[in-house]
């Protein structure tokens, strides 16, 4: 849908990455209050007001995208909803989720985003054509909506209060590893903003590329299910596994920096199926160590997850504008070899893996 919205508001690659980074910028800002404010109304309550604000978000986006200016300030309001929606879903399957069953818990939460892209590069092209992109992001938001209202759950057990967490636990060493982390939060935010958009540099139709990029979601969503499985089964660290899948993600970079047809659709499999299924398994061995302190941790995960979000496409659009995508490429691959470095030194410094129930 980016290649639509680019061409209907007559933007180039850069002025499009900084609109998406607005979206990013304003969830990673909001990403620690939402996370207390989760802590104090529940999870279940934050679920539908997510829901309903994704709703009246997307209308406020198809009436104020009329412009470049225009589309930052309508996307980075959209930002709020899955600020708020993050933290609230990791406390319902830190309260309420068996030991056994977290980590495909996690991988079946994250998969969400995932499958909204796959989706998305599968029915967007017809909405497109047929209402164009205002009416397609329109039916996103009531779809969110007629979700929500269909929640069902009794009241779960409740996280401690922030407060009291952070007076235990310190999460001063979680911070530091997530800043690692958020050089590959920053590849992937580059990676799902322009992957689509950079199909002809590599000799490749854009129809084509978004199908692609449809089944690659499609093989993340099973491949991160499968993975957590295994998890699951044995009781393990989920850690090791979300690094070696960012080493994965790097070397798909390299590929896609090549710019031939055959490497590239290579790369971006490596990208975004085993390079875009560490999330899930990161999340669930940060919130596994702070068990006590789930909505304070959720929200450091969250804040750089979406800082990546923000910084990832406008490094992307400046590069490509000013230099080439065989280079921006190159950068992000360098970013997730970096965050899994991160993941794989100072993660020991972390307090030990336990897979304790929680909630009090």
């Amino acid at each position: 849908m980016g290649e639509s919205i680019r061409s209907d508001l007559h933007l180039d690659e850069a002025v499009l990455g900084f609109a998406f980074s607005g979206y990013w910028l304003v969830a990673s800002v909001a990403a620690f209050p939402m996370a207390v404010l989760t802590d104090r109304w529940g999870a279940m309550r934050a679920l539908r007001a997510a829901g309903l604000g994704a709703f009246v978000l997307s209308i406020v986006f198809m009436g104020a995208a009329r412009s470049g200016a225009g589309l930052v300030l309508a996307l980075a309001t959209v930002g709020l909803a899955p600020a708020l929606a993050t933290p609230a879903v990791n406390v319902v399957i830190m309260s309420g989720v068996r030991v056994q069953r977290r980590a495909c818990a996690f991988a079946a939460a994250s998969a969400s985003p995932v499958a909204a892209l796959m989706v998305a590069g599968a029915t967007a092209p017809l909405l497109e054509e047929s209402v164009g992109w205002r009416v397609a992001v329109g039916v996103g938001g009531l779809a969110a909506a007629l979700l929500v209202v269909w929640l069902r759950g009794a009241q779960l057990h409740r996280a401690r209060p922030a407060a009291a967490a952070s007076g235990k636990v310190s999460l001063r060493p979680l911070m530091v590893m997530m800043a690692g982390v958020l050089a590959g939060n920053i590849a992937l935010g580059g990676a799902t903003s322009f992957a689509v958009v950079a199909a002809p540099t590599a000799e490749l139709d854009i129809a084509s590329v978004s199908f692609v990029v449809s089944a690659c979601a499609c093989g993340s969503i099973l491949f991160r299910l499968m993975y957590a499985v295994m998890v699951d089964r044995r009781g393990s660290d989920p850690f090791p596994g979300a690094w070696m899948m960012m080493v994965a993600g790097g070397v798909g970079f390299v590929l896609m920096a090549w710019g031939l047809p055959g490497t590239f659709i290579v790369g971006l499999v490596l990208v975004l199926v085993p390079g875009w299924s560490w999330i899930p398994l990161l999340v669930y061995g940060v919130t596994s160590r702070y068990s006590d302190a789930v909505a304070p941790a959720s929200g450091v995960v969250q804040g750089a997850y979406f800082v990546g979000g923000v910084v990832g496409p406008a490094v992307m659009g400046v590069l490509v504008t000013t230099v080439s995508y065989s280079l921006a490429w190159l950068v992000m691959g360098t970013a997730s070899l970096i965050a899994a470095l991160s993941v794989l030194v100072q993660g020991r410094r972390l307090p030990p893996f336990r897979t304790a129930r929680v909630g009090v």
